[in-house]
């Protein structure tokens, strides 16, 4: 997610989309520092194509392509999945539409992301804001 973040251009204009999920201890950090977070839940508008080992590969009831079908992925994971372990797609999603020129929007996402996330969670998303992965200015 975090190449998402940084270089949104690199999201194709159009192709099909699939969303791959890593449901591990590394849910949080690509380090693998924090405590396990799985997550084994549903997202409407989805279904599980397939499971590997630490990753779920998903794909949507119906077409998405391009970088519209990749936003609204990432809105559709952000959402179900929560601040807690959805901050990186809400953060990607920030920077497509940031790249479509609907900063604004963008930024609501984010700001409605760390105001609907506990005090420990939004702490943890800051600090990844320090490693980064956060280049929005909030």
């Amino acid at each position: 997610m975090p190449g998402v973040i940084k270089h949104p251009e690199r999201v194709p204009e159009d192709g099909p989309v699939y969303f791959l999920l890593l449901d591990s201890e590394c849910a949080y950090s690509s380090d693998c520092v924090l405590p396990p977070a799985p997550w084994d839940g549903e997202v409407s508008g989805w279904r599980v194509k397939q499971r590997f080992d630490k990753f779920t590969l998903y794909e949507p009831t119906e077409e998405l392509t391009g970088r519209a079908g990749a936003l609204e992925a990432l809105r559709d994971f952000s959402s179900s999945l929560g601040p807690g372990l959805g901050a990186r797609e809400t953060l990607a999603a920030a920077a497509l539409l940031t790249l479509e020129g609907r900063i604004r929007e963008g930024k609501a996402l984010i700001r409605q992301m760390y105001k609907t996330a506990s005090p420990e969670v939004a702490q943890r998303i800051r600090a990844a804001k320090e490693d980064q992965y956060h280049p929005f200015r909030i």
